[in-house]
């Protein structure tokens, strides 16, 4: 005599969802290839990005000349020291040599036409 007794519904063996049914196995196969898809493309992605900014030195160079570009002007009796710690006069265009060990901005006297400049960054 089979006695048959109906209890709760066991929860299904791998994935139901809108009415597909997919077996365990199918579905942990189908989430590892999402994950490792993901993985990849990270990847890929972060290479791209290291690769294409090593790849192209000119961009270094249009910063460096766009930095030089925006410094401010140079007001009444000012100048810019240059590469040789020197300066051109702007009342008498002279080139001097500044005093040892000054940073900018400084202040010093022309010897030439007796100018106070001051020497700014």
């Amino acid at each position: 005599m089979p006695i048959s007794i109906e209890g709760p519904a066991l929860p299904p063996n791998g994935l139901s969802a809108l009415g597909i049914d997919i077996s365990q196995s199918a579905a942990f196969a189908t989430m590892g290839a999402g994950w490792l898809l993901a993985l990849v493309a990270i990847q890929l992605l972060r290479r791209r990005g290291s690769d294409g900014a090593s790849d192209d030195p000119d961009t270094e160079d249009d910063t460096e000349e766009d930095d030089e570009k925006e410094l401010p002007e140079l007001g009444y009796n000012e100048c810019r020291l240059d590469g040789e710690s020197k300066v051109n006069c702007p009342t008498c265009d002279a080139r001097l040599g500044v005093p040892r060990g000054s940073t900018p901005p400084f202040r010093f006297t022309c010897p030439q036409c007796e100018n106070k400049i001051r020497v700014v960054e």
